[in-house]
């Protein structure tokens, strides 16, 4: 009786030929068309579940000095730009920018009432100057013409003094002429102290012209006070405003650092905020792979904690050392023994979150499409 070996043995040498090659023909197509998609893949894409989504920290603090009244956060809150997220005690600076606009309208007054002074110096020397100025120049004609005519009645005398020395004038018109002349002396006389009174007037005019250069100069000190006391009731605005702690971006509290009653000082940290609009990937790439990545490369992610979403990137920065020259201990033994460890370079991958799914530290897989930038050839 045949064994059971021998009968399948004879039972394999009995099975067509044929179907074994249809069989064998069937199994390449099957890899051929299910195969053939993957391997394209590999090697036009740089794979890699070492990485992780990451944020910036943004740390808050105050800048100005005061007494923490409220914090309207708690750790694991989403915050948007602008949002209040703590408050100070602001008796302090609400008290300061009372007074600053207490200074500011003491020197808007101030400046309306030196405006109102320097008018009134100008209506008083205005007119007086130019009174005086007119006097002067008619005493300074009338002297003129006095002067003229004491020069002709001089001469006119001295003539009929020689017409009655010979006796063809009488002594009357002689006497006639000497006091016409005299007459005439006594009016140039007059009008010589006419002169002089009108430049007196003048010069005690011009005294007026010099309160009215000092009342100009009030007005402009008056006007650099006020705009002193607009700049310190800014100042005491921006104060108050800044003991109203804000959120400077979009994102997640991370930590919240002090307390409500704490004194705190200028730059104290309140909390700390991942800025959301700051997410992007860190991928290690291995050294085998990374002279194959290049910045501008299109990227597709896949995050752990969303298994049916892909999300589409860019590549921003390859780094130029590996991650272990950044570790407190060094690889380098000591001892002489070298184990080769594959290194990994850091990958910065730009990601678009518009529904704000992502979270810091999700764990992701990255695709990144090598063939849109051929590598660089080293020779």
């Amino acid at each position: 009786m045949p064994s059971l070996l021998e009968e399948v043995t004879t039972h394999d040498t009995r099975f067509p030929r044929g179907l074994w090659v249809g069989l064998g023909a069937t199994l390449l197509l099957s890899v051929a068309l299910f195969g053939y998609r993957p391997l394209v893949f590999y090697f036009n894409h740089v794979v890699t579940d070492n990485a992780h989504i990451q944020g910036a920290l943004v740390a808050t603090s105050p800048s100005v000095s005061g007494r923490l009244a409220e914090i309207l956060v708690e750790e694991g809150d989403s915050v948007s730009s602008g949002q209040l997220i703590a408050r100070f005690n602001d008796d302090t600076f609400v008290a300061e920018l009372q007074r600053a606009e207490a200074v500011r309208d003491q020197a808007a007054s101030l400046l309306a009432e030196a405006q109102i002074n320097l008018e009134l110096e100008a209506e008083k020397a205005g007119p007086l100057a130019k009174r005086d100025q007119a006097d002067l120049i008619a005493a300074q004609a009338r002297f003129t013409s006095a002067r003229a005519s004491v020069e002709k009645a001089d001469a006119d005398f001295k003539r009929v003094q020689r017409l009655a020395e010979s006796g063809l004038v009488s002594s009357a018109e002689l006497g006639a002429s000497s006091t016409l002349s005299q007459t005439r002396r006594a009016n140039l006389e007059a009008a010589l102290e006419a002169v002089h009174h009108a430049e007196a007037t003048r010069k005690l005019t011009n005294g007026h012209q010099g309160e009215l250069r000092i009342r100009r100069q009030q007005v402009l000190t008056a006007r650099a006070e006020l705009k002193l006391a607009e700049a310190g009731l800014d100042l005491a605005g921006i104060r108050l405003t800044q003991s109203r702690l804000v959120s400077p971006v979009r994102g997640l509290v991370a930590r919240v650092a002090s307390r409500p009653g704490e004194r705190l000082d200028a730059g104290q940290t309140v909390c700390l905020i991942r800025d959301l609009d700051e997410l992007h990937v860190v991928a290690n790439v291995s050294e085998t792979e990374i002279r194959r990545i290049r910045e501008g490369q299109s990227v597709s992610i896949s995050v752990d904690a969303y298994p049916d979403a892909t999300f589409d990137g860019k590549v921003l920065r390859v780094g130029s050392v590996t991650g272990s020259n950044f570790a407190l201990i060094p690889q380098e033994s000591v001892g002489g023994n070298f184990v080769k460890v594959i290194q990994h370079v850091p990958v910065r991958i730009s990601v678009a979150d518009p529904e704000g799914l992502l979270k810091v530290g999700l764990s992701v897989v990255v695709s990144i499409d090598i063939r849109e930038r051929e590598p660089a050839v080293v020779r």
